[in-house]
């Protein structure tokens, strides 16, 4: 029991540092082309993370 517990806990850990993660990149890169208040579609986001210069 208790290691289902601990195995559970270790799972929303590794959840909330991977989304974290993935937060911050998003906010560097919105940063990094100078978008600091604007919002990102998934088409810009793509291109974004694919360094797509086009």
């Amino acid at each position: 029991m208790a290691l289902a517990a601990l195995a559970f806990y270790a799972l929303v850990v590794f959840v909330v540092v991977a989304a974290g993660s993935f937060v911050g990149a998003i906010l560097a890169l919105q940063v990094y082309h100078g978008d600091r208040a604007g919002s990102l579609s998934l088409r810009e986001l793509v291109r974004r993370l694919n360094n797509d210069t086009r």
